[in-house]
């Protein structure tokens, strides 16, 4: 119901209150009246009905501006602060409310203003944290996992060979590529050297079979190479030169052990009676720098 029709009939209801009070009252007062005085009364009475209804009339009259006056304060002016405070909140949030009515309603008004206030200039600071987020000023330096970068393959060329050597099980030559995931192996009295992009070399020495577990680059990295070798069984000899670029790796891994090179060149070197265990429990290697 509206606040107006909420007015209508509140003012209704005291109305028809006077009446029945009045009428309550004139019965009561009557019924107490002896035979004699009611005949007194009557002429007493009759004359002034117009002003006695007139009184009546005055009465509801009074009453009614009474509660409208009420009404206004304390039903009107709150129905029209909670919409305005829906239409802040939803549609304006720039929007204020208009301080209206008695002292409470006023401070409750300015109340609920100052916080309107301070939610905006929150909301202002978290927009201008947002924007200044989104912008990496000049200097930064940013870090990017490796796991992010695109990978760029590349191959390595075979410069040496000698005896029964084999690539994924098929024949090779001098000259051939190989690249990451082949499998490179060297029988009795064979030997096969790999040279690297970046002019790293590895040397299979007899009865040894390693496998190419990576072999690329990365985009908008020139220079830089990450590079993987899995020994299987036998002995190795690696020539590395200095890895550059912050994702250059040079890795040699056995089933006990991992082998990393970076930023100088060494020699790396797995005897020949270093026992590799097939099931990776245990390698006694004796491995040197050169």
């Amino acid at each position: 119901m509206s606040p107006k029709n909420r007015l209508l009939v509140s003012v209704a209801l005291v109305c028809a209150w006077l009446l029945i009070v009045v009428g309550v009252c004139g019965w009561v007062v009557w019924v107490d009246l002896s035979p004699d005085e009611r005949e007194a009364l009557v002429p007493i009475i009759s004359p002034r009905g117009a002003l006695l209804g007139a009184m009546l009339v005055m009465a509801m009259a009074v009453s009614a501006i009474v509660l409208r006056d009420l009404h206004r304060r304390y039903v009107a002016v709150p129905a029209r602060l909670a919409e305005d405070g829906r239409t802040l909140l939803k549609a304006e949030p720039t929007r204020r409310l208009t301080a209206d009515g008695n002292a409470e309603t006023c401070a409750f008004v300015d109340i609920i203003n100052a916080l309107a206030d301070q939610r905006q200039s929150l909301q202002d600071d978290v927009e201008v944290r947002v924007a200044d987020a989104r912008r990496i000023p000049v200097g930064t330096v940013l870090r990017i996992p490796v796991s992010l970068l695109r990978k760029v393959p590349r191959a390595a060329r075979v410069v040496f060979l000698s005896g029964e050597v084999s690539v994924d099980g098929g024949t090779v030559g001098v000259g051939d590529r190989v690249t990451e995931g082949m499998q490179l192996e060297t029988l009795v009295d064979s030997f096969m050297t790999v040279e690297l992009p970046d002019g790293s070399r590895l040397t299979l020495q007899p009865q040894s079979e390693v496998r190419i577990e990576a072999l690329h680059g990365f985009a908008g990295f020139e220079g830089t190479q990450r590079t993987t070798f899995q020994v299987e069984r036998g002995r190795i000899e690696t020539d590395v030169q200095p890895q550059r670029g912050p994702a250059a790796r040079y890795r040699i891994q056995t089933p006990t052990a991992i082998i990393g090179v970076r930023g100088i060149g060494v020699k790396t070197r797995i005897p020949k009676n270093a026992p590799v265990m097939a099931s990776g429990k245990s390698l006694l290697a004796d491995v040197a720098a050169l």
